[in-house]
């Protein structure tokens, strides 16, 4: 998956993100009409640096049986991003699908709507094409097989096979069951036949209760779509449809393209754009995207290949 980040006329920024699969998820800002919303809970941050202890995080793993597959996760002083601990990720994945992570429990409210942010530094020395997938998510249930997230993979970046430090952030939109519990997950994914050693440490996670509120905006209408290369000049045109039943949205472009998601209030840690509340669209492999709603008959959309005005026709 790629994301990229771009300027555009109309004064938008935007993120879009490909797959192979076609469009996948956006953010989309339209021009600022209201300032950033600043007076939101900062949020409830929990931090692990493993100095002394697991800190209750405890070890998982599936799919490490057939065949029977060496790994797992460890305190070492081998390396550390923080202080002189951290947790050491081993995995030889012979039968090229075996998962590995740590999990922890937090407490919230029951049947609660909560934007959290993830954070950590994890050390990888593989690049190229024959890299793992990193597992990250924040789950309602404590996460099997099926609940797993993979939001990118453990390409160190720096076509190295020396260790490499990086910092990864994650944000996520879950609601909370009736125990009031949120499971935090972050391992590896063994996407090949490999041996690899990774490791982990400064692991943050902040919990920011959303709100309940009335007042959605009202964006549900016919759209014109119209598509621009890397150039600015115009492509395509073609017909968009926004539904939107309270806080539920869809958008469904006439090419068949559908992508859906919920309006909650602007809680996000570091908003790009003036808005009061964002369309979150959750990704089917790991972090959602916020698509900024702060003019209701103008959204845009910015990739590597050009970009997408949608506008009242």
């Amino acid at each position: 998956m790629r994301i990229v980040t771009k300027i555009i006329p109309a004064s938008c920024v935007v993120v879009f993100s490909l797959t192979a699969a076609g469009i996948a998820f956006i953010y989309i800002s339209g021009p600022a009409t209201q300032p950033i919303v600043q007076n939101h809970s900062p949020g409830n941050a929990t931090r692990s640096s493993f100095e002394d202890s697991m800190d209750n995080w405890t070890v998982n793993g599936t799919d490490l049986s057939d065949p029977p597959i060496h790994w797992s996760i460890t305190r070492t002083t081998e390396q550390a991003a923080d202080g002189n601990t951290s947790l050491k990720l081993t995995l030889d994945n012979v039968n090229g699908a075996g998962k590995i992570w740590i999990q922890r429990a937090l407490p919230a409210q029951p049947d609660t709507q909560y934007y959290i942010t993830v954070s950590y530094q994890l050390a990888s020395s593989d690049y190229g094409t024959t890299v793992f997938t990193i597992i990250t998510g924040v789950t309602a249930e404590p996460p099997l097989t099926a609940g797993l997230t993979y939001p990118e993979t453990t390409d160190n970046q720096h076509n190295t096979s020396d260790l490499v430090w990086l910092p990864k952030s994650d944000e996520f939109v879950t609601t909370t069951g009736d125990t009031g519990l949120l499971y935090t997950s972050i391992g590896v994914w063994g996407t090949n036949e490999a041996n690899r050693t990774y490791y982990l440490d400064d692991v943050t996670v902040t919990l920011r209760k959303i709100e309940p509120t009335a007042a959605y905006p009202v964006i549900a209408g016919n759209w014109t779509a119209t598509f621009y290369d890397v150039d600015g000049n115009a492509t395509q045109v073609e017909n968009a449809t926004i539904t939107q039943t309270r806080d539920h949205v869809e958008i469904l472009l006439e090419s068949g393209e559908n992508i859906s998601g919920i309006l909650i209030p602007n809680v996000l840690a570091h908003p790009t754009e003036p808005a009061d509340f964002v369309i979150w669209v959750s990704g089917t492999y790991g972090q959602g995207i916020a698509i900024y709603v702060t003019n209701a008959d103008t959204l845009t959309v910015s990739t590597s290949y050009g970009g997408i005005l949608f506008t009242r026709p």
